[in-house]
C-alpha cells in the first residue's frame, strides 16, 4: 500500500482497514501498573455503539466518495483470560454490531480468528460466533 490507498494486481484501488475501536476491549491482553487505558471486559454502552456507527459512516462515506471498496480486513474480539475474560454477550454484541455495520454500508467485513471463533478440528462455530450469524439472518 502506498500514500494514495491499497492496489489490486489491475491497478484499482480499494481500502484495507483492520479491527474497529475499542482496541481495550478487542484485543488488548491485560493491564499494566500506570495504565490509562485499562482493558475492558464488556462493550455496548450507547456511546460505544455510536462511536462505532460514526466510523463505519466515515468509511462508507469515504468509499461512496472515492467510489472504492472497503474490506474489513480483519475483525474480532479476543476471549481474554482470567482474570480479564470478555463477556461473552459483548463479544456477541461487538461483532454483530461491526459486521451489520459493516455490511449496510456495502463494506466486506473479513473474520480474524485464531482457532476461538472456528475449531480447526471440525470447522465448528463458536457458541458466540453461531450467535453472531444468527444476529446476521
Amino acid at each position: 500500500m502506498n500514500e494514495e490507498g491499497s492496489w489490486t494486481t489491475d491497478g484499482q484501488k480499494y481500502g484495507a482497514p483492520n479491527i474497529p475501536p475499542p482496541w481495550t476491549f478487542t484485543i488488548k491482553a491485560k493491564n499494566d501498573a500506570n495504565d490509562t487505558q485499562p482493558l475492558s471486559t464488556t462493550w455496548g454502552t450507547t456511546a460505544e455503539k455510536k462511536t462505532l456507527e460514526d466510523l463505519f459512516s466515515k468509511l462508507g462515506s469515504c468509499s461512496s466518495d472515492k467510489k472504492i471498496p472497503i474490506i474489513l480486513g480483519e475483525f474480532g474480539v479476543k476471549r481474554g483470560t482470567d482474570p480479564y475474560v470478555r463477556e461473552a454477550a459483548s463479544r456477541v454484541a461487538w461483532m454483530t454490531a461491526v459486521a451489520k455495520a459493516a455490511t449496510t454500508r456495502g463494506i466486506v467485513p473479513v473474520l480474524w480468528d485464531t482457532g476461538s471463533e472456528i475449531s480447526r478440528a471440525d470447522g465448528a462455530f463458536s457458541t458466540e460466533l453461531q450467535q453472531v450469524w444468527t444476529n446476521l439472518k
